[in-house]
């Protein structure tokens, strides 16, 4: 009997989720214990670091700012969300597609057609939020558990970059 126990112990940990948890007694979420290490990060052909993404909702406007929200990611493994407040993505350099600045840094992963935010700045509440994606074509879905333990899903596609 001992011997099962410790076996199904082991089974619970093992399988426990990786980087995301709930808090049960604040219902926030806490600070996944990542260390990140850019040479950990690999590259895909399936996102195109050359574009950014907007969330179907978004819209950017005839000065090139950017309403609700965008990702854009860095062939270092950086990845910068901008928030829901109507602020913008500012673009150094349209030609070389280098974000500037941005409300969010995150880092990014990709494994096959699943991308996933290792870590992203404080979101809301002082909640530390795990994004994870499915690439479907242009455009990734991306999932998150917010701080009442329910899944939100947001769509991006991918679209051109406004002119300087």
């Amino acid at each position: 009997m001992r011997r099962f126990s410790i076996i199904l112990l082991i089974a619970l940990v093992s399988c426990s989720p990786k980087g995301y948890w709930i808090d049960s007694d604040s219902y926030r979420a806490k600070k996944p214990n990542y260390k990140l290490q850019n040479k950990s990060f690999s590259q895909s052909k399936l996102v195109d670091t050359g574009s950014m993404y907007l969330d179907v909702d978004s819209l950017i406007t005839a000065d090139g700012k950017v309403l609700k929200s965008a990702i854009g990611f860095d062939l270092d493994g950086r990845a910068f969300l901008n928030s829901y407040d109507t602020s913008s993505l500012a673009f150094q350099n349209a030609n070389s597609n280098t974000i500037t600045t941005a409300q969010q840094v995150g880092y990014y992963r990709v494994d096959g057609f699943e991308i996933e935010f290792e870590r992203l700045t404080p979101y809301d509440y002082g909640q530390y939020i795990l994004w994870t994606g499915r690439i479907k074509g242009d455009s990734i879905v991306f999932t998150y558990r917010n701080f009442l333990n329910k899944d939100r899903t947001y769509t991006f596609i991918k679209s051109s970059l406004p002119k300087e």
